[in-house]
């Protein structure tokens, strides 16, 4: 396939008709005419890139973890979850039609769960890449100015004191990459574990449309300039994002490693692994510096949301890890555990 923009015919049947089908199908409208148009609605500029590991493996469990990224940064930034979804992807140039039907039917799915619009959906191919690559940006059914009034709550100046917040965690750490890594070792894992065990593994909780609305409801429902700062673990794990959070705040922490809740399938699949569930995949895992972590983490159970009161912010910038009688430093993300374990 030449690079550049889809032939005209390819994109309209492989893009354009099932998202056409897809949106009509929710009663909403698809504006992707052609491979070039572009919407005139406003969006607040909330971008996740990714790279799939593959061109048809593992598809659906892979943009399902990007689109987790994507809610929890419009959470984190913007207090919201978008109406819809504007998706740029780039295709290796050796792309065959059913590799990308296959990952828009992949993409329609994951949305649909969301319960996601696809705005627009741009296509292009390139020499210079041979995985399927994708951006998901936030579009929004509301004007700009009540985006840009929404953004601002969510936004602390840096300059100001967190010491003795509280820090509280909503979801479970490593819990997507645990899932990714029960379903690209099922070979190594199955003569471990039983097939019930690894089924269990793979299809843990880790985040939901219901879980995102209830957790806004909570924050809604405190005055503006008390509202927690959101950060959305992901790449890199709980670690990372317990380090982003004090580099955004510019604070320390004490963390009570014990506190941070792991499903139990999580640890016995990354000890078996050799992995670290801390440094592994976590989206659907938010982190809040609060003002008071126990009445936050009480007004979320009563919302049927699991989370956790992990530890406290400090003036000091020493971030510190307690496990037990033991205090360790944080240290400086590195590569995540789905990266560094090779796969079956």
């Amino acid at each position: 396939m030449r690079t550049g923009v889809l032939p005209s015919n390819i994109y309209d049947r492989a893009v354009y008709k099932p998202v056409h089908k897809y949106n009509k199908d929710r009663g909403t409208v698809c504006e992707t005419a052609c491979a070039s148009s572009y919407s005139s609605k406003p969006f607040y500029p909330v971008c996740v890139y990714a790279e799939l590991s593959g061109l048809t493996e593992n598809l659906s469990g892979e943009i399902e973890v990007y689109m987790l990224h994507f809610v929890g940064q419009c959470m984190e930034k913007n207090l919201r979850i978008p109406d819809s979804v504007i998706v740029g992807v780039t295709m290796p140039e050796t792309f065959e039609e059913p590799m990308l039907r296959s990952f828009i039917s992949f993409l329609t799915k994951v949305c649909g769960k969301w319960e996601l619009g696809i705005k627009d959906v741009f296509v292009r191919t390139s020499a210079a890449v041979n995985r399927i690559q994708f951006v998901f940006t936030a579009s929004y059914d509301i004007s700009t100015e009540d985006i840009s009034n929404t953004a601002d709550i969510s936004v602390t100046a840096k300059s100001n004191s967190y010491d003795g917040f509280d820090l509280v965690i909503t979801g479970y750490a490593g819990a997507f990459g645990g899932r990714l890594l029960t379903e690209r070792n099922l070979s190594s894992l199955s003569q471990r574990f039983s097939i019930n065990y690894l089924d269990k593994a793979r299809t843990v909780a880790c985040g939901d449309r219901c879980d995102m609305l209830n957790i806004l409801d909570v924050i809604s429902t405190q005055a503006a300039t008390d509202r927690p700062r959101i950060f959305s673990a992901g790449e890199g794990g709980i670690y990372a994002a317990l380090w982003n959070l004090g580099e955004s705040l510019g604070c320390g922490m004490n963390v009570y490693q014990k506190k941070i809740p792991v499903y139990q399938e999580t640890i016995e699949i990354c000890n078996h692994l050799d992995v670290d569930p801390y440094k592994l995949e976590s989206a659907g895992c938010l982190v809040f510096a609060v003002s008071d972590g126990p009445e936050f983490c009480k007004a979320l159970e009563q919302k049927g949301i699991d989370s956790s009161h992990i530890g406290c912010l400090t003036r000091d910038l020493k971030r510190v890890i307690i496990n037990g009688g033991e205090e360790r430093f944080l240290n400086l993300p590195d590569m995540d555990e789905l990266y560094r374990k090779k796969d079956d």
